[in-house]
């Protein structure tokens, strides 16, 4: 009983009763994995007040989530990671969709927007397409947030159109290394990267475990079958963007030129980018603010979504006092 009480807990500290009762319900209809996956997304952008759009620009189309806040800009534009998709938003996006408009897409490659393997999928390449893409949206100016590869995006964004910038957050970024980890280490002695190396649930759960989160949040197990049989269809595309991406990473010789406000937000613990890489950033970064979170891993604003958008509204009602009062 007390076992039970303690599992009970743990998953209302991560919301998922509501989830878990929709599974069941689900399950009784008979309703497959694929259907239980798509119900449980469309729950979490649902409590975060965001709906699914599409925009079809030269590249191919774009998807993407977005509230129904109007005439607060600029907006705020969230940038996942590599292997990342735009639901990595969802519990971070709570509150913020209240007070401000919020952009969220695939980026190409990526999740539901276009997979063209003859696309480059390298930084300026996928900078330049971000910038057609909020073009397409009116949008001419943005508070960009980036997790690792987002954060590299989010550079080169500020670098190439710095009058469309209204602010930087970098969420375990990448693009500037001082301290290598285990996961570069590993891969330079191996050529492997372990997050393409994924072949079964076991693999995911081992190597999310391991390299991307320091207390995994609970994953369904159905949920984490489709994951992976999502990732294995995309296997070539992967390998092919992450090449392209480590060819064009190394964002160093643009940073001085960056004068945009930047927050950079750490987890103390990242196996993938080390956290030394967020001092780095603060100093090449004239002005900006930095926060480690203790005891999180590479995606702070899954593993801890409350604490990240506490230091980031934070870090907007500072830092950038323009716009809308900020409510913690």
């Amino acid at each position: 009983m007390q076992k039970r009480r303690a599992w009970v807990a743990s998953l209302k500290a991560r919301g998922l009763i509501v989830l878990l009762a929709l599974v069941v319900l689900m399950g009784l209809s008979g309703c497959d994995k694929h259907s239980l996956f798509q119900s449980i997304m469309n729950h979490e952008r649902e409590s975060a007040k965001l709906t699914v759009k599409t925009e079809t620009l030269p590249y191919g189309k774009i998807t993407y989530l977005t509230n129904s806040v109007t005439g607060s800009e600029p907006p705020i534009v969230m940038l996942h990671g590599f292997g990342g998709e735009k639901d990595n938003w969802n519990r971070f996006s709570k509150k913020l969709t209240d007070d401000y408009r919020v952009i969220i897409p695939d980026l190409p490659g990526h999740g539901e927007s276009v997979q063209d393997p003859a696309l480059n999928y390298g930084i300026e390449e996928q900078t330049k397409r971000l910038k057609q893409f909020l073009d397409a949206l009116g949008v001419k100016k943005a508070h960009l947030v980036g997790n690792s590869m987002g954060g590299a995006i989010a550079l080169r964004y500020a670098y190439l159109y710095p009058q469309a910038v209204s602010s930087l957050a970098l969420f375990d970024g990448a693009g500037a290394e001082q301290t290598a980890t285990e996961f570069q280490t590993y891969m330079k002695t191996t050529g492997k990267n372990p997050l393409l190396e994924i072949e079964t649930a076991k693999d995911f759960q081992a190597t999310m475990a391991k390299y991307v989160f320091v207390d995994p949040p609970y994953i369904p197990g159905f949920i984490i079958n489709v994951l992976v049989e999502e990732k294995l269809k995309r296997r070539a595309l992967e390998k092919k963007m992450f090449a392209d991406i480590m060819a064009d990473l190394d964002q160093m010789s643009i940073l001085s030129s960056i004068k945009s406000p930047a927050l950079i937000l750490w987890g103390g613990q990242d196996k993938i980018l080390h956290v030394d890489n967020a001092e780095l950033l603060h100093i090449k970064l004239v002005g900006s603010h930095k926060e480690v979170i203790d005891g999180v891993g590479h995606c702070p604003m899954i593993e801890k979504p409350e604490v990240a958008r506490e230091a980031y509204l934070r870090f907007l009602h500072e830092m950038v006092p323009q716009g809308k009062p900020v409510t913690m």
